[in-house]
């Protein structure tokens, strides 16, 4: 295993964006109004909630996170118009499986969707990473919809 400064860098960024994404929803008044929205909108909205001001802080964090990732990541990959389509598959494939709305969730996916990648390609072929992905994907849409950390909310099922 050969580590690089770049690996490093990007290994460290993350750490210390999902640690200041967890402090900022579990102990800052906008990160519990957020989570109180993604709970319950309307209720929020009844406990004076601006949502408005939180669904545009919701998109600017997330905007700057995106950013952030997509600085770090094109040191290790050529830039040009298509070259996060695989990212995003990936982002996607980390978000249904994680669960929405839960980053506990997200960050086992994440780790999960690294380790079967990366034994997919050593057992089988890195040309079919991305399809048993899909796989994997389309197995929790089936069983587990809610993903690994969601619940499934049965007021809003009616």
């Amino acid at each position: 295993i050969v580590a690089t400064t770049e690996g490093l860098t990007i290994i460290a960024a993350a750490v210390v964006s999902i640690g200041a994404l967890a402090v900022f929803l579990g102990r800052t008044t906008p990160g519990i109004a957020v989570r109180a929205i993604a709970n319950d909108r309307r209720a929020a909205e009844l406990l004076g909630v601006n949502t408005g001001a939180m669904v545009f802080t919701v998109m600017l964090v997330g905007s700057a996170l995106a950013g952030l990732s997509g600085v770090l990541l094109s040191s290790f990959y050529f830039v040009s118009v298509a070259s996060g389509f695989t990212a995003l598959l990936k982002g996607l494939i980390v978000t249904i499986a994680g669960g929405l709305g839960s980053v506990r969730g997200t960050l086992i996916a994440a780790l999960c969707v690294g380790f079967i990648e990366a034994a997919v390609a050593l057992w089988i072929g890195a040309q079919w990473s991305l399809p048993i992905l899909f796989a994997v994907v389309l197995g929790f849409l089936v069983g587990r919809p809610q993903g690994l950390s969601g619940r499934i909310d049965f007021a809003e099922a009616r």
